[in-house]
């Protein structure tokens, strides 16, 4: 692959670097310009499938799906009803924020110290053509034998506002060929937002593609991501790739929080009917690894939940919508209030 120096290039590529736009007071990221209660009742109705569902399809690591360019996409020269005076502040506002030099740099190195992901951030300030107070972040690969490094992320962001927005890094798979990363660090993204995982984007250090790959937790043994995706379940191998989909036990409805087993081996999640506001039914499912098959354990109208967690191997701890908890326990397939 080749690469090339952002050194002495810097400034004349943030000039071209406004694909992405995040506004804190409108948390959209834009990847191109614009034109133009219910109380619950006492008691939960508890349905227990004992027979597995098997829902699941395997796959073989894939590479990324939808591939992403390192290259920072040009400014249009003219676009229907939008102000092209916009895109010329903007980026004489990003060139004015690199110029100050006023940054801070974080850095992960992969585990074999071939690969660095350098986040670098410009502190919000006013400059001239702006009114607002702005910043400007990327985020680069540096080959660390040759000090060549490439720009794979960027934002311009509007500060003093609402919303989800910053580039943080998170961690490298254990082969290092994969970064892991987020393109909403900081805030949380328009609407009810109940759940708060923040989405997961990976690199590919070999050929500089991204992909999302939806908002979950990482496995106990950290080998494994589990994520919400096109309204299922995704298992991630953090090394290779995919490793199955599962269609949720709920079609149409809102994914939950997503729970580990700490043997990394099960996992359970929450649906529900509405977020916001939260109402309807709420289901809870299990997913088995090793079998690839899941069950839906619970299915309740009366008292909706909003959070599970496990205790050893044997029970589940939910919590309902008024922070009531509630006991799932596996060798009878009961759902009780705690006492």
């Amino acid at each position: 692959m080749q690469y090339r120096f952002k050194h002495s290039l810097l400034l004349s590529a943030i000039v071209t670097a406004m694909a992405l736009i995040i506004s804190c007071a409108s948390p959209s990221i834009l990847t191109h310009f614009p034109t133009s209660t219910t109380t619950p009742a006492s008691t939960a109705t508890n349905t227990v499938q004992l027979t597995a569902v098997p829902t699941s399809t395997s796959q073989p690591p894939t590479k990324a799906r939808t591939p992403t360019s390192a290259h920072p996409a040009e400014l249009p020269t003219s676009t229907p009803g939008f102000d092209i005076d916009f895109n010329l502040t903007a980026t004489a506002v990003v060139g004015q924020l690199v110029a100050s030099g006023s940054s801070k740099i974080e850095s992960y190195f992969s585990p074999d110290r071939k690969w660095r992901a350098d986040f670098v951030s410009y502190e919000c300030m006013h400059v001239e053509g702006s009114v607002d107070a702005n910043s400007y972040e990327e985020m680069k690969l540096v080959e660390m034998s040759t000090d060549i490094e490439k720009v794979i992320a960027h934002q311009f962001i509007y500060c003093g506002g609402l919303g989800a927005y910053g580039l943080g890094g998170l961690f490298w798979s254990s082969n290092s060929r994969y970064f892991y990363y987020t393109e909403t660090r900081e805030g949380v993204p328009d609407g009810c937002n109940l759940f708060g995982e923040k989405p997961i984007s990976r690199l590919d250090a070999t050929n500089l593609q991204t992909e999302g790959l939806g908002a979950g937790p990482l496995s106990p043994d950290k080998t494994k991501l589990a994520t919400w995706e096109n309204n299922g379940i995704s298992v991630w191998s953090l090394d290779d790739g995919k490793l199955a989909s599962f269609s949720a036990v709920m079609p149409g409805g809102t994914g939950g929080p997503i729970a580990w087993s700490s043997g990394s081996q099960s996992l359970v999640y929450l649906q529900i009917d509405s977020e916001c506001p939260p109402s309807g039914k709420t289901r809870l499912g299990l997913i088995d690894l090793p079998t690839m098959k899941q069950k839906l354990l619970v299915e309740s109208e009366e008292v909706g939940f909003l959070s599970v967690r496990w205790e050893g191997f044997a029970r589940l701890i939910l919590s309902d919508f008024q922070g009531k908890e509630w006991h799932y326990e596996f060798a009878t397939g009961e759902l009780k209030p705690a006492q």
